[in-house]
C-alpha cells in the first residue's frame, strides 16, 4: 500500500510545479515534473504537463535571442557584431553581446534616428547609412511604402519608390577599419543575402559565425544556395531559428540559418545526452 504522506508530497510537488509553469518559470516546473514522474511514471497530469513544457522550451529555443544565448554559453564571444540590414535595430544582438563593438548597416535614412539612439545607449557602437552588396559604389534601392523593406535593383528599373544610395562590401568595410575578431555577422537584406556574402569572403574564416535570413519557397529560394556558398569554406549549418510560416496555408516560408565552421568548438560534442 502506498504511504499517504508519499501521495500528498507528490501531489504538492505537482501543484507547485504547475504554479511555476503558469508563472513562466518553466525551468523549475520541468524539474518538479520530472521528480514526480521519477516516482510515478504513470502520473497522467505530470506526463502531459512535462510534454507541454518541453514543447514550450523548444519553441523558445528557436528564437534569435535564445540561439545567441546558446552560442554564448558554448563559449562564443564576438568582439565585433555586424548587423547588415539593421532597420531600427536588432535587440538580441546587443542584449546578448553588450560588450562587443556593434556596427549597424542600413540603407534607409528614415531609420537613422532609431539607430543613432541605439548607438548612444551601447558601450561601443556605430552605424552607417549604406546598402551592402558585392561591390562598392552608388546603387538603386527600391523600398516599400512603409520603408520597412528594401532591396538593390537595376537602375533602369527605377520606379516611384527607388532612390540612389551608397553601397559598401563587408570586406571593404573591415579592411578599411581595424575591427577585432571574432565576428558575428547577421544578414537580412530582403533577398540579396548572397550578394552580401560574395562581398564578405574575407570574413568567412573559422573563428566567425553568420546568422542569415533564408527563404525556402519563394520565387528564388535562398536556403540551399546559402548552404552551398559556405561549403568551400568548410562552414556547415549549425542551427535553424526564427521560422516564419506563410499565413495563407502555414507552409514554412523562411528561417534564419546559423553557419559555423566545421571545426568550431560548438560542434565537438557528438553525444545526444
Amino acid at each position: 500500500m502506498t504511504d499517504p504522506e508519499y501521495i500528498v508530497d507528490h501531489e504538492q510537488k505537482l501543484l507547485r510545479a504547475f504554479e511555476y509553469h503558469v508563472s513562466g518559470n518553466s525551468t523549475e516546473a520541468d524539474a518538479l515534473y520530472r521528480e514526480v514522474l521519477d516516482a510515478n511514471p504513470n502520473n497522467l497530469f505530470a506526463t502531459m504537463l512535462s510534454r507541454l513544457v518541453k514543447m514550450q522550451f523548444s519553441f523558445a529555443r528557436m528564437s534569435k535571442q535564445s540561439a545567441l544565448v546558446q552560442l554564448k554559453n558554448g563559449g562564443f564571444l564576438p568582439r565585433t557584431v555586424i548587423d547588415v540590414g539593421a532597420q531600427v535595430g536588432t535587440p538580441p544582438l546587443y542584449e546578448v553581446f553588450p560588450d562587443a563593438h556593434h556596427i549597424m548597416l542600413e540603407p534607409m535614412v528614415e531609420h537613422e534616428t532609431a539607430l543613432k539612439k541605439i548607438c548612444q545607449s551601447l558601450k561601443s557602437a556605430e552605424y552607417k547609412l549604406a546598402a551592402v552588396s558585392n561591390h562598392k559604389g552608388v546603387v538603386a534601392l527600391e523600398f516599400s511604402n512603409d520603408k520597412q523593406f528594401s532591396q538593390i535593383v537595376e537602375s533602369n528599373n527605377a520606379g516611384v519608390n527607388v532612390r540612389s544610395v551608397d553601397a559598401v562590401t563587408l570586406d571593404g568595410l573591415c579592411t578599411g577599419w581595424s575591427y577585432a575578431g571574432p565576428f558575428l555577422i547577421k544578414i537580412d537584406v530582403d533577398g540579396q543575402e548572397l550578394d552580401v556574402l560574395e562581398g564578405a569572403t574575407g570574413l568567412v574564416i573559422p573563428e566567425n559565425i553568420f546568422v542569415i535570413e533564408a527563404t525556402l519557397i519563394d520565387q528564388e529560394p535562398r536556403f540551399s544556395k546559402i548552404l552551398d556558398f559556405f561549403k568551400p569554406f568548410g562552414f556547415v549549418l549549425y542551427d535553424i531559428i526564427d521560422a516564419l510560416h506563410r499565413p495563407s496555408d502555414l507552409v514554412l516560408w523562411q528561417v534564419d540559418v546559423v553557419m559555423v565552421h566545421e571545426s568550431s568548438p560548438l560542434r565537438q560534442n557528438k553525444r545526444y545526452f
